[in-house]
């Protein structure tokens, strides 16, 4: 006779295996914690179908809404669901998404910083989460770069075909102003658009600097070169997805959409470069790029570059639109972030390892941006619980 004091959380993720073994991650951390609770799986898996789902039922469902198709089945589940995808609207039922908006926010800083002006993006027309992102890649870049223009909104059925979406992609790339930094929806997308590149006999990242999403090791280390990605931290939204059900399932309010923010970009080869027209700028990022975790002085930069400070600052700024120090400044941080989310080092150690020399200067620069000290970001961004 079943345990009547035991409650089952059923998952039903018909996504990307990566984004499954995430949230799976996130739920377990969470009902580890409380006995009550348990997976219900299927032939030992612990994601299950909705045939499962609808002849068990389980208190909880936390499931990945794909298509229309899916409300049907949410109808008639009779426990809790909460939803952990943005492919379409789903504003009535409760739901912990990423804030797919925010990742394009931190992809377009991480171009602009690269000393980029033409930018595009490629994503399914049709999704939401696609959507989103674009809106905030392009809600950061400057007022002139239009969206629609500067937008490949792929059908989804583009999928089915990979040759012929690489050849879509290759028609677009050839309309392109170079060098020119491209944020991708997802990062198998980025994979064929570098392939894409590739064949047109153009260069990553001297011609596009290219930006996925995901951050999914099999994607992001098969791309030659390695790729750039924004992390979507699902392992928080699996985290709480199950505190927000098992609240609802006891009684307790709860709002209707959480969001979780994404990690930072992880930076590697695919966006890894600094591009300008002018020369001295360019051989300024250059040395910035080699010297930046060490101390460094304006006036060593001015050196390297073959100018003096003043034609320098006055240059670089016209080009990047900020002072050369404050550039630096954010070239650190974005190390220091990416540090304090994936390591366990202290803020001491983070603060050395990134050229701060000191933890009180690395909290000054942290809070102008972000208004949290390296202790409150840790702890907002942690993909996993301590």
């Amino acid at each position: 006779m079943p345990n009547s004091n035991i409650h089952h959380i059923a998952l039903n993720l018909p996504v990307s295996w990566h984004l499954t073994l995430s949230v799976i991650r996130g739920v377990a951390d969470v009902i580890s914690q409380r006995p009550a609770y348990r997976l219900l799986l299927q032939n030992g898996h612990a994601t299950v179908d909705w045939e499962v789902i609808l002849e068990r039922r389980p208190e909880i469902v936390i499931c990945a809404l794909q298509n229309p198709g899916d409300l049907e089945k949410v109808a008639r589940v009779e426990g809790v669901v909460v939803n952990v995808s943005e492919i379409f609207s789903v504003e009535h039922i409760p739901s912990v998404l990423v804030d797919n908006a925010a990742c394009g926010a931190l992809v377009g800083r991480h171009l602009l910083g690269a000393g980029l002006r033409h930018f595009g993006y490629i994503g399914f027309g049709p999704h939401v989460n696609s959507q989103k992102r674009g809106q905030g890649f392009f809600s950061v870049l400057p007022e002139d770069i239009d969206a629609e223009s500067n937008t490949l909104a792929l059908p989804i059925e583009a999928w089915l075909d990979w040759e012929q979406m690489k050849q879509t992609m290759k028609n677009w790339a050839r309309k392109r102003p170079r060098p020119s930094g491209v944020y991708v929806s997802s990062d198998t997308l980025a994979r064929a658009f570098i392939e894409a590149v590739h064949e047109l006999g153009l260069r990553i990242p001297h011609d596009f600097s290219v930006v996925g999403t995901g951050n999914y090791d099999l994607d992001t280390r098969i791309t030659v070169p390695h790729l750039s990605s924004v992390s979507l931290n699902w392992e928080q939204a699996g985290q709480r997805a199950a505190i927000k059900a098992i609240r609802l399932f006891e009684g307790h309010p709860e709002p209707p959409l959480t969001r979780i923010p994404p990690l930072p970009v992880t930076i590697r080869e695919s966006s890894d470069y600094f591009h300008s027209e002018d020369p001295v700028v360019a051989k300024a990022l250059r040395y910035i790029k080699d010297h930046h975790l060490e101390e460094l002085q304006v006036g060593d930069i001015a050196e390297a570059a073959g100018a003096s400070r003043r034609v320098l600052e006055k240059r670089f700024r016209a080009a990047m639109s900020e002072p050369v120090y404050a550039y630096v400044t954010d070239i650190r941080l974005r190390r220091a972030k990416t540090m304090l989310v994936e390591t366990e080092d202290t803020v001491d150690e983070v603060a050395r390892a990134c050229g701060f020399g000191e933890a009180r200067y690395l909290s000054v620069a942290l809070r102008r941006e972000t208004g949290l000290t390296p202790a409150a970001f840790r702890k907002k961004l942690r993909t996993r619980r301590g």
